[in-house]
């Protein structure tokens, strides 16, 4: 994982589903794509809040693809990422976790092709409410 300096953080475009409006610049980690990464509020590798379903109303990775890597060997973070980096099995997936806390993309930032914005944070969707990933 690395850093993404000046990166916008928002959730403008989603505001029906916002907790509190977010618009900032700020450094944010950045998964292995290059993209900004969230985590998901209460979740833990012990306890799943996220699933990945049949049906395109309940299925959160849809909205929420899962941070995911190929191995665990060779897995680093750059210096002011705080925390352990990990991973576990999570429905056939490697996922990639931070302090044991499962490790996300959303869906905008990788459709917009932008790794200088961040449109998820503080949206509160599937029963929690998702947090960027920054950096101290």
């Amino acid at each position: 994982m690395s850093i993404g300096t000046s990166v916008h953080v928002t959730n403008t475009p989603t505001k029906a589903f916002r907790v509190k409006p977010v618009d900032t610049t700020e450094s944010v980690a950045l998964g292995p794509s290059g993209y900004p990464v969230y985590t998901f509020q209460g979740e833990t590798t012990r306890h799943i809040i996220c699933h990945k379903t049949a049906s395109t109303k309940t299925n959160c990775w849809s909205f929420w693809p899962p941070v995911s890597v190929s191995s665990s060997n060779g897995i680093s973070k750059q210096s002011g990422i705080d925390g352990e980096l990990g991973t576990f099995s999570n429905q056939g997936v490697l996922q990639l976790t931070l302090n044991g806390q499962p490790l996300y993309y959303f869906t905008p930032d990788l459709a917009s092709k932008n790794t200088t914005q961040a449109t998820g944070d503080e949206l509160k969707t599937f029963g929690s409410i998702w947090h960027i990933v920054a950096t101290g």
